[in-house]
């Protein structure tokens, strides 16, 4: 399968998200074998095949910076789901992670 550097990207998008959420359904879970721990395992899974996927579009330095928005998915996720206190320095980490992302993963 041919897929695009943006497609990749997207991909990576897709699998920081997925996998982000993957791991608070084990938050959830409560570390018990539950519907929402084997939920957080399939979201994992599907994580790490469109990540595979995606690494067939570009380089993997530009590729896997992408990865690091699964920690501003998790910082969204407390604040909305666990009502997990959301301070500047979350903020600001949000947004350096981000910047980075946009600077690394760029094509110039």
């Amino acid at each position: 399968m041919n897929i695009t550097k943006l497609q990749g990207k997207v991909l990576m998008v897709f699998s920081a998200f997925s996998a982000s959420l993957g791991q608070l359904m084990w938050k959830l879970s409560r570390s018990e074998l539950n519907l929402l721990l084997i939920s957080g395992l399939f979201l994992y899974g599907i994580g790490f095949i469109t990540m595979t996927i995606a690494f067939k579009s570009d380089e993997l330095s530009k590729l896997y910076p992408f990865m690091s928005l699964s920690y501003a998915f998790a910082t969204i996720y407390s604040l909305l789901i666990l009502k997990e206190p959301l301070s500047p320095s979350n903020i600001l980490g949000i947004i350096l992670i981000i910047s980075g992302v946009i600077l690394l993963g760029s094509d110039k």
